[in-house]
């Protein structure tokens, strides 16, 4: 059995090796993905190092929608940005398999939606 350890540094791993793929297959980055710049050890840990956006989906929710919700502008846009990841998932023939308002990090401005945290995704292989 694996200890929690070794169940997340194979996570971490796999998460790395999803997002390259992904940003190497979006070289414009137009498909709102969120951008892997850097991976190193550390203290025997594995660290990725990702663009830096404001905050997730539900974090701004909390922050700007409380009781409300977003705007039906806000909606369409969202939607279409991540209707884009999804796509790009897809041809890739790639499953998110953890897609939450946590997994949906938003520009600092609010604009731009991107998709994260490919830890739990399924590939081709482990579909299969």
């Amino acid at each position: 059995m694996r200890t929690k350890f070794e169940v997340m540094r194979v996570s971490g791993l796999k998460e790395r090796e999803i997002a390259r793929q992904l940003n190497q297959s979006d070289p414009y980055d137009r498909k709102h993905c969120i951008r892997l710049f850097e991976s190193f050890e550390y203290n025997n840990h594995l660290c990725l190092v990702y663009e830096s956006m404001g905050m997730n989906l539900r974090e701004t929710l909390n922050k700007f929608g409380r009781d409300i919700g977003l705007s039906m502008d806000g909606v369409i846009l969202y939607g279409r940005q991540l209707l884009l990841a999804l796509s790009l998932l897809h041809r890739q023939k790639i499953i998110h398999a953890d897609l939450k308002p946590d997994n949906i990090m938003v520009s600092v401005d609010t604009r731009k939606v991107k998709l994260c945290d490919f830890g739990s995704a399924l590939t081709p292989e482990e579909v299969l």
